[in-house]
């Protein structure tokens, strides 16, 4: 009788209970995140190849790129060069754009409140 019982009680630790059976009243704060976390895994398989798929196309586009960039040099240096004398510009002046907007933004939320702190 005894070995029968340690059976069942074997099999029925070795199952793991369905979600559907799950009562999440009686599950303790690390056995309800545990159960997130598995529904998580579950429902993100397969992301890892996404991962590797982007890598892919990531250095693909580089690789192709310097091929383009070789080409247009050999073709046609003369708009090669004016188009490399103007990258350089192009991203200062965008630089210059943002920083002078994020400074400007700074000064509006913080001098603002004391601005109109002061009027009262």
């Amino acid at each position: 009788m005894a070995a029968g019982a340690a059976r069942k009680a074997a099999a029925v630790l070795e199952a793991p209970p369905q979600h559907d059976q799950i009562s999440h009243t009686k599950l303790s704060a690390d056995d309800e995140w545990n159960l997130q976390q598995e529904r998580m895994y579950k429902m993100h398989r397969g992301h890892e190849s996404m991962h590797v798929e982007m890598i892919l196309i990531f250095f693909s586009t580089l690789i192709i790129a310097q091929i383009v960039l070789v080409q247009w040099r050999q073709r046609h240096g003369r708009s090669y060069n004016i188009g490399l004398q103007m990258v350089p510009s192009n991203l200062q002046t965008q630089l210059c754009i943002r920083c002078c907007g994020l400074f400007g933004y700074h000064i509006y939320t913080e001098w603002t409140p004391f601005i109109f702190q002061n009027q009262c």
